[in-house]
């Protein structure tokens, strides 16, 4: 089974990305906010993180700037979920080492599954 980790600060979007991820199989651990994610994520090791771009205190930008600096998560898969649809964010985040970035309002959670399984094949 393969493990999800959640990076988002919203707990209705957390509930539902909890539900819809284990109801395709996959196991999903989660935190509400970057504070601690990269501790979290070390504990867990998963395939791949749902990261959210837009929270407040550490956004995601400074997450998966602490992921790609780390050694033990450097090459773990990130797709970002964002609000930010402006060119310089997309650019920023495929910049820092995002393996997609979905944006929230474009993208079902269907396509989201479809995404990741198919980079987890």
């Amino acid at each position: 089974m393969k493990k999800i980790f959640l990076v988002e600060d919203d707990r209705f979007l957390v509930r539902l990305y909890k539900t819809n991820l284990e109801r395709e199989g996959f196991s999903v651990a989660f935190i509400e906010g970057g504070e601690n994610a990269l501790e979290e994520i070390k504990k867990i090791s998963p395939d791949s993180i749902l990261l959210d771009s837009v929270m407040p205190n550490v956004d995601g930008f400074d997450v998966l700037k602490q992921l790609r600096n780390d050694p033990v998560t450097k090459k773990l898969n990130v797709f970002v979920l964002s609000g930010l649809e402006g060119k310089n964010d997309v650019d920023k985040i495929y910049e820092i080492g995002a393996e997609n970035y979905l944006f929230k309002s474009q993208h079902s959670f269907k396509q989201i599954i479809e995404k990741i399984t198919k980079y987890l094949s």
